[in-house]
């Protein structure tokens, strides 16, 4: 049996229970195509280095998180798979996405932080019908100032 553990307010982890498919009255789409009118994401360019750290230091990160960012940091320019992530954290595709939600709702909550930033460079690969993923340099950069990697 496995067990997760989830911080955040109760619409917050509301939010988290639809992402991991929990059962709920009012279940939500969770599918692993990107909607035609999603936007891609925006880049992190835009955010210093000391931003990035607020975002890593607003909470203690759980490892789930530290062992994405290591897997993404050792991948250096080469994109990792959202399969090869899920692999290396041994999770389902609604846990993964759960995952990646809590962390979006960490981003957002960050004071400082523009709306739509992203630490990620997330890119949908229509060939392996699902995300790539880097960490750009500013980001990489955070990572290490913090001994994280």
């Amino acid at each position: 049996m496995k067990l997760f553990v989830y911080e955040g307010s109760p619409a917050e982890i509301a939010e988290v229970a639809q992402l991991i498919g929990a059962p709920t009255k009012n279940p939500v789409k969770t599918a692993d195509v990107p909607e035609a009118d999603e936007k891609a994401a925006e880049p992190s360019e835009g955010l210093s280095v000391e931003q990035i750290k607020l975002v890593f230091e607003r909470r203690a990160l759980g490892k789930p998180y530290k062992i994405i960012l290591q897997h993404l940091y050792k991948a250096g320019e080469n994109r990792v798979k959202s399969e090869d992530l899920r692999k290396a954290l041994n999770y389902t595709k609604p846990q993964f996405r759960g995952l990646l939600g809590a962390f979006a709702r960490r981003l957002k909550k960050t004071t400082g932080i523009p709306k739509g930033a992203r630490l990620f460079d997330e890119v949908w690969d229509e060939d392996l019908r699902q995300k790539t993923w880097t960490l750009p340099l500013n980001v990489r950069t955070a990572l290490e100032d913090l001994k994280i990697i």
